[in-house]
């Protein structure tokens, strides 16, 4: 996978590892549930735009899961990232030679 990719995929993960709003410990109520995550590259400066979450929700779902779900995303730590410039710091070092 691509470093983009990669992006995309830990964004898509956050619905295959939820738990029950009631107990941490309970099963996913995300069985059944199909993540889509789509972007398009852009550049000036090269990135990744239009960043897209497709959620399928299994007919088995009562409005209770999907808005649970739905809540669940807009609170993922990645999702809030994302959406959350954060400052990124570049450290520059140069290695000396070893002392002979």
């Amino acid at each position: 996978m691509t470093p983009p990719e990669l992006l995309l995929a830990s964004l898509g993960n956050l619905c295959g590892i939820l738990r029950s709003p009631i107990s941490e410990s309970a099963p996913s109520p995300a069985r059944g549930l199909r993540i889509r995550t789509t972007a398009e590259k852009v550049q000036a400066p090269a990135r990744l735009d239009n960043i897209r979450v497709e959620l399928e929700y299994p007919e088995t779902f009562d409005v209770r899961k999907r808005a649970g779900v739905l809540s669940a995303v807009h609170k993922c730590l990645i999702h809030n990232t994302l959406l959350h410039s954060p400052r990124i710091t570049v450290d520059v070092q140069v290695r000396l030679p070893a002392a002979a």
